[in-house]
């Protein structure tokens, strides 16, 4: 039988594997270390960054070029959506 101790050990150890993981699949879909870092942490997006955000995204909607690579399963349109 486990100890209270070596379950601890244990759900720390899983947090931590899950946290790298979520990392990496981060990384490898190109983004920042910033970006990274702010996603895993839960930085709350200011105002402003959000609302600049609307205005890409309404842009990015009225491109029919871009709307076709989307569309045409393009990934790096679908992450310029996010």
């Amino acid at each position: 039988m486990r100890s209270y101790v070596d379950v601890l050990r244990q759900m720390g150890d899983r947090a931590i594997a899950e946290f790298e993981s979520r990392a990496e699949s981060l990384r490898a879909d190109g983004l920042s270390k910033l970006a990274i870092y702010e996603y895993l942490n839960g930085r709350p997006v200011p105002l402003a960054e959000h609302q600049e955000a609307q205005r890409q995204l309404a842009r990015l909607k009225s491109d029919k070029a871009f709307l076709q690579r989307l569309n045409d399963g393009n990934p790096q349109s679908g992450y310029a959506l996010y």
